[in-house]
């Protein structure tokens, strides 16, 4: 597990942590049950685990 270095609101409620290096290490989401529906939440997962790295440099 990667050490938080720097940590970024990017919508109320949705905040997104980077390594020293600049990549995402974490998500966290307030309320999520309110945000969304469990089928979105699969195709995130599926979609996330297959993905490039994310660098801070796209926020």
């Amino acid at each position: 597990e990667a050490a938080v270095e720097e940590s970024l609101e990017v919508e109320p409620g949705i905040v997104v942590d980077f390594d020293a290096a600049g990549r995402l290490v974490g998500i966290e989401v307030l309320t999520l049950s309110g945000r969304t529906d469990t089928a979105s939440l699969q195709t995130f997962h599926r979609e996330t685990t297959q993905a490039a790295p994310i660098l801070r440099a796209t926020f």
